[in-house]
C-alpha cells in the first residue's frame, strides 16, 4: 500500500524530467544529412556486393575486400575523432570489387532506399497516436516542467 503512492510520485518525476529534456531538443537537418551520409556507406555494402557479383566478380573475393575495408574504416572512425569515412573511396579503388565511382554512387544514392518504411511509419504514428493526444490535451505543450535535483 505504501509503494503505490511512491510509484506514482516516481512516475510523475520521470515524466517531468522527460518533458524537461524533450523541450530542449532541436533537430538540425544539415547535421542529420551529414550523419546519414557518413554512415550510409556501411549500409550500402550489401548492395555494392550484389552489384559487383552481378558484374562478374567472385563473391568471396568481393565479400572479403568489403569486410576488410569496413573493419579498417570502422576502427579508424572509433579511435580517431578527426577521421573521415573514406569507405566508398576505398571500395571504388579496390580491383576485387571492380565498380566505378559512378556505379557505387548510383548504388548508394541519397540513402532513401535504405530507410524502408520509416517515414510512412512516423507519419502514421504522428497521425494516429500523437495528434489525438494533442487534441485531447491542447494545453499540455504549454506546461513548464519543474526539475529539482
Amino acid at each position: 500500500r505504501i509503494n503505490v503512492p511512491d510509484a506514482f510520485l516516481t512516475a510523475d518525476a520521470v515524466l517531468h524530467l522527460a518533458m524537461y529534456l524533450a523541450k530542449g531538443l532541436r533537430v538540425y537537418p544539415a547535421r542529420v544529412q551529414r550523419e546519414l551520409m557518413e554512415h550510409l556507406a556501411f549500409a550500402a555494402t550489401e548492395n555494392i556486393l550484389t552489384e559487383a557479383v552481378k558484374s562478374g566478380r567472385e563473391r568471396t573475393a568481393v565479400y572479403n575486400a568489403i569486410q576488410g575495408h569496413t573493419n579498417e574504416v570502422r576502427e579508424r572512425l572509433i579511435n580517431d575523432p578527426d577521421a573521415q569515412n573514406d569507405l566508398l573511396k576505398r571500395l571504388t579503388q579496390d580491383s576485387d570489387i571492380g565498380l566505378s565511382k559512378k556505379q557505387i554512387d548510383d548504388i548508394v544514392g541519397d540513402g532513401r532506399q535504405y530507410v524502408g518504411r520509416a517515414s510512412e511509419q512516423v507519419d502514421r504514428y504522428l497521425r494516429e497516436v500523437v495528434k489525438p493526444v494533442r487534441e485531447r490535451y491542447p494545453g499540455a505543450l504549454s506546461i513548464e516542467p519543474e526539475v529539482e535535483v
